[in-house]
């Protein structure tokens, strides 16, 4: 039976009934239904989210995850704000505390790139916070946080022969040590060099390096934030006795330390942190004066709020299950033959020519975007594709992107074409990038994750290194204390379309350059990519792509495109998908008389993102593309008369039509039950 696809007013009743009614006849419910407790503490979870300041200086978790812009913020939405909106982005009503004359955000740099001070140091002297005119930093843009449990788990569940899950170490230099065995494993405190095994522990025999163990204490299980260090793990930074202001602050950092591979507990450890960073009254940071405490019943609907946003799935790319039948060589892409974590995961098949090809050009070995996001997620290919040797592994392990530091100064201080490709010093250094967009304040360095990785890094005396200015090629130049190595989650591919700004320091502002950063001089120190592109600069695999599906060498942004393309309508497919989850839960919440207006809202959104998506595209619109645009405005109409008139009838209506529209963009085998699967790559969390 065909589903009708097109346009249908709220008025044309009978029709629209009769198609609701033989959707939900033809699409069964397999999904749990919404409970009405649930549905009441997803709402008290965003009542928090967007209204509650924890007797703070005012700011709110949606003052910097704006709901209508995808619970991100981007320099785009300045101008779309309240004077009083941007007076909390800005947070020019944040005191020095100890430090006297000093400010939490630097002004330049919110203004031209809305990158907020994530410096959280609790004491607010000099030393830590800096001053009004050049706060320490880091400075890092507003995450997504939709779609948590598939992009926030650190777990390498193929890894290990046993249950236990695996200890991974890092000593800032690109390695990574392996272990499974029960959790928690001491860092070697010795500075004798140990062997570290292949990352990726296969069958074959483990290729073996050494390294001088530095000081760490393992990577934590849950990854949340830029550099997956955002929850707080030390209760004693509340103060190390207990009193009535701290006491549920350190109540929720000791429960995350006791589930570690449990979201829920870190998401509100995570949300702790973002309330003493982000909405304290002084840089002081004290419970009970510069803000309270959150309850444990609000960090608890903050967490599910935060957890019902976004997809539930990941699809495949292609159909198979890669093999690891190329371990002897290291020369194949497995994921080429194949994307399935399982054979049951759903696969995804574009209908139209144009996405299948950039889908097709994203999976090639020249392009190399498969290795690191995996099914275009933020799981890289673990247990698929192995390093060569350990000294420069072809991917880490989930969510976790070890670059070099040269690499990630190389984002602030060169040109969105990677010119220059080294950070030069001096005037040439700040003449460049975001240091040019922000001249004339120096854009500091950022050292990735915060956690110590011994002494103090330095270089010669009064170079621009020690100034904070750059690296100038020195990777062992760490600004400020001795940092690890910069290291950032991997950010999912699938939400990324929806954003106005890429990257944790937002050094680009289209998908499409965001994309060509990857073939940039930059990019080609990028030590993830493996054969066939290892030894080939980005601007020859680039060619080599042009030449493969354009017959054109030399057609290198039809390649930039028509990739942009597959990753916009891969996103188009997830927001429909997920824009039916919500109806149904709509429906669940109609029938026990619950209100609805939180998914009304999301899915709203949703439907906002897929007209932004396909408006951005840069390559001509496939037909269904285009009607889907165009229809957008009726669907949105008829979703707000279904959720005011508490219809399930018009809610059903405008499900199956997504469901239709959805059908028109691509196949998925197996379709989706409503919109929503349970994901195959469900680890734990």
């Amino acid at each position: 039976m065909r589903i009708n696809t097109e346009s249908s007013h709220p008025s044309s009743l009978p029709t629209a009934a009769l198609l609701a009614v033989l959707a939900m006849l033809i699409w069964p419910r397999t999904a749990a239904a919404l409970t009405g407790a649930e549905g009441q503490l997803l709402n008290q979870g965003f009542q928090i989210f967007n209204a509650q300041t924890f007797n703070g200086n005012g700011r709110t978790c949606s003052t910097c995850h704006l709901p209508q812009s995808d619970f991100t913020i981007s320099p785009a939405d300045l101008p779309t704000l309240s004077a009083h909106q941007r007076q909390l982005v800005f947070g020019t009503n944040i005191r020095g505390g100890n430090a006297g004359q000093a400010a939490l955000e630097n002004p330049t740099i919110l203004n031209k790139l809305l990158l907020f001070n994530i410096n959280d140091e609790v004491g607010g002297t000099a030393a830590e916070v800096g001053t009004v005119q050049t706060p320490v930093g880091p400075f890092r843009a507003s995450m997504s946080i939709a779609g948590l449990a598939l992009t926030s788990s650190n777990f390498l569940p193929d890894f290990c022969a046993n249950d236990a899950p695996p200890e991974l170490i890092e000593n800032g230099t690109d390695l990574v040590k392996v272990i499974c065995s029960p959790l928690p494993l001491p860092f070697p405190a010795s500075a004798i060099a140990f062997p570290l095994t292949d990352v990726f522990l296969n069958n074959q025999p483990p290729t073996l390096g050494n390294a001088s163990p530095g000081v760490d204490d393992g990577t934590r299980n849950i990854e949340l934030g830029w550099s997956g260090d955002g929850a707080i793990a030390d209760p004693d930074i509340f103060g190390a006795s207990t009193s009535s202001s701290n006491q549920d602050c350190k109540n929720a950092i000791d429960e995350a330390n006791a589930n570690i591979s449990d979201l829920t507990a870190t998401l509100r450890a995570f949300s702790l942190a973002a309330v003493k960073t982000h909405l304290t009254r002084s840089l002081n940071r004290v419970p009970g004066v510069d803000f309270r405490c959150p309850k444990a019943a609000e960090l608890d609907a903050l967490a599910a709020f935060q957890e019902y946003l976004g997809r539930r799935f990941e699809l495949a790319l292609k159909q198979g299950v890669p093999t690891d039948s190329d371990d002897a060589t290291h020369t194949q892409n497995n994921f080429a033959s194949g994307t399935q974590t399982d054979p049951s995961q759903p696969v995804i098949t574009f209908k139209d020519a144009t996405a299948e090809t950039g889908k097709a050009i994203f999976l090639d070995g020249n392009a190399q975007c498969n290795l690191c996001h995996f099914n275009a997620g933020a799981n890289d290919a673990t247990g698929l594709v192995h390093a060569p040797n350990v000294n420069d592994p072809s991917a880490p392990f989930p969510e976790r992107n070890f670059t070099s530091k040269q690499l990630v100064d190389l984002l602030r201080c060169t040109d969105p074409n990677g010119s220059p490709s080294t950070c030069l010093n001096g005037s040439t250094a700040i003449a460049h990038g975001l240091n040019a967009m922000v001249a004339p304040v120096i854009f500091p360095q950022d050292s990735g994750d915060k956690v110590s990785n011994g002494a103090t890094a330095v270089s010669s005396p009064g170079s621009d290194c020690n100034a904070g200015i750059n690296s100038g090629g020195n990777t062992a130049c760490i600004s400020g204390s001795g940092l690890k190595a910069a290291s950032f989650n991997l950010q999912s591919l699938i939400e990324a379309p929806r954003k106005n700004s890429f990257f944790h320091n937002g050094a680009f502002n289209t998908l499409e350059g965001a994309i060509s950063f990857y073939f940039s001089p930059t990019g080609d120190q990028i030590k993830a990519f493996a054969a066939p592109r290892k030894g080939e600069t980005g601007a020859a695999a680039l060619a080599a792509l042009a030449n493969t599906y354009f017959s054109n060498p030399a057609d290198t942004q039809n390649v930039l495109n028509t990739m942009g393309f597959f990753l916009r309508s891969l996103s188009v497919v997830y927001s429909l998908a997920d824009c039916e989850r919500l109806l149904n839960d709509s429906i669940d919440l109609i029938q026990q008389h619950q209100p609805t207006t939180l998914q009304t809202m999301l899915c709203t959104n949703d439907l906002k993102d897929v007209t932004k998506v396909i408006g951005g595209a840069q390559v001509s619109l496939p037909p269904q593309y285009s009607i889907l645009k165009a229809q957008i405005p009726t669907l949105q109409i008829e979703l707000q008369v279904g959720e005011t008139s508490r219809s399930s009838i018009l809610l059903s209506n405008v499900l199956s039509r997504l469901v239709g529209y959805r059908h028109s963009i691509a196949t998925i085998t197996p379709d989706l039950p409503q919109g929503e699967s349970p994901s195959p790559l469900a680890r734990g969390d």
